[in-house]
């Protein structure tokens, strides 16, 4: 039987309890040996409830340690110092997203990973979400044609029923809006059309109290032809999810929160409309009863997480280079700049 690689997770947050440390624990070619949280009584939940020992205060004394796998779950903001250390102690290393806050950080790493050996993935989970990779599959098999243009409409209202945890909302920890949410939409958005060149966007702190970024419109220009389309906030008074894709031979229609796709050619008639009704309520209820709707976009990680083990062990390619993760960083970074000066950003 092939040796394990051994995992020490870095950041003890809910992502990673209810997500990555189980995950590591299911899989059958990971052994999660050592965890890292500067706050003790998130080390305490992690032992008593995983069964751990190693547990650190601070992370560097863990790298020490002969990991195969460092897992960084902590905010955006420490990703970049704590992506490199890890690189400096040649561990291979998984990244929630975003890579880092600036463009320059990226590029620090793309340096470290390369002087190493070892690499950096980036989690971008929402590629796994079955609907996506569909409409990825019929946009290069030319389904649809030429593409015009690619939209994604996210509206929160707080991302509070996930965490209570603040440096989601706040631009100088997690990017605000733009980076937390925007980290997926902008990956989706280069994934199905190519690269940006060009955007303009509006927003800013909605209610002027809260000085962070809570909402998002951004017009972008692919290198290529067509548009793309992100929208976020923190605020609305429900939660909505869909991406589209619209090409010179049809529409692709995603429901991405409850993973339905709707392809139209022409003229989308009620009777279409109704099958795809039925279709998608049984598709959820098949959902809810196997239990898989309640994790929602968490449920994903597992797959992403798979192909990362095994892209270590047969030392193929990363489910997302760092190349695409330095590319989706400089465009968050150009939409903050768009919203400070208030003019359009052209992409380097």
């Amino acid at each position: 039987m092939a040796r394990k690689l051994k995992v020490g997770v870095i950041g003890c947050g809910l992502i990673a309890i209810k997500t990555h440390i189980p995950i590591w624990i299911r899989n059958q070619n990971t052994e999660l040996i050592a965890a890292a949280d500067v706050d003790r009584k998130k080390l305490e939940r992690v032992k008593s409830t995983f069964k751990l020992e190693h547990l650190f205060t601070d992370y560097r004394k863990m790298l020490e340690m002969d990991l195969d796998i460092v897992d960084i779950c902590t905010p955006p903001y420490l990703h970049a110092r704590m992506v490199l250390d890890s690189l400096e102690h040649e561990k291979n290393v998984l990244v929630e997203k975003p890579l880092a806050l600036a463009k320059s950080e990226c590029e620090e790493i793309i340096n470290g990973e390369r002087k190493s050996g070892k690499t950096v993935c980036v989690v971008q989970n929402h590629r796994y979400i079955p609907s996506i990779k569909k409409a990825k599959k019929l946009v290069e098999e030319g389904r649809i044609g030429n593409l015009i243009s690619v939209s994604n409409r996210i509206q929160y209202n707080l991302p509070g029923s996930w965490s209570v945890s603040k440096w989601q909302y706040y631009d100088e920890f997690g990017g605000g809006v733009i980076y937390n949410i925007g980290s997926h939409s902008i990956d989706l958005l280069m994934w199905l059309g190519g690269d940006i060149k060009e955007l303009y966007a509006l927003g800013g702190d909605y209610l002027g109290t809260m000085k962070a970024t809570n909402y998002v419109s951004v017009l972008m220009k692919f290198v290529d032809k067509g548009t793309a389309f992100f929208e976020c906030t923190y605020l609305a008074g429900g939660f909505y999810n869909v991406l589209e894709v619209v090409g010179t031979g049809g529409i692709l229609k995603t429901d991405v929160r409850n993973n339905y796709l709707i392809e139209i050619h022409g003229h989308y008639t009620p009777l279409e409309e109704a099958r795809d009704f039925m279709n998608k309520n049984l598709r959820l209820l098949k959902s809810v009863i196997q239990k898989t709707y309640f994790k929602g976009y968490a449920y994903y990680h597992e797959l992403f997480i798979q192909d990362f083990v095994r892209s270590i062990l047969n030392g193929t390619s990363q489910p997302v280079t760092l190349d695409e993760a330095r590319k989706t960083v400089t465009v968050l970074e150009a939409i903050k700049k768009s919203i400070e000066t208030n003019e359009p950003v052209k992409i380097n």
